[in-house]
């Protein structure tokens, strides 16, 4: 991870809480819709279940206090602190859903 990394990529910045902790303000620091790369705000709305995302990411947050905020916001190894690439997140989606049973045959 070089300092373009923040330029490309989710960091601990890209979140912000906002509104006493009610929503969550996501920044996009790259997308195919921001061709001039200025960044995308997304806002994102506590759901107050036990899926809230923004109850998610304040804990996440909170733990998260010994790294900097130009480390990457979700991150795979407990030493080396890689961030999620796609390769990543489509096996782990696909070891969910054999886990729970999506996709066989009833």
């Amino acid at each position: 991870m070089g300092p373009a990394f923040p330029n490309w990529f989710l960091t601990k910045s890209s979140i912000r809480l906002i509104q006493h902790d009610e929503h969550i303000e996501l920044t996009l620091p790259a997308s195919k819709t921001d061709p001039f790369r200025q960044g995308i705000q997304l806002i994102i709305a506590g759901s107050h279940d036990e899926a809230c995302p923004v109850r998610a990411m304040k804990q996440l947050l909170a733990m998260d206090t010994h790294r900097p905020e130009t480390a990457p916001l979700f991150c795979v190894g407990r030493r080396e602190q890689l961030p999620f690439t796609r390769q990543h997140v489509v096996e782990k989606l696909q070891e969910l859903g054999t886990t729970t049973g999506l996709g066989q045959a009833t």
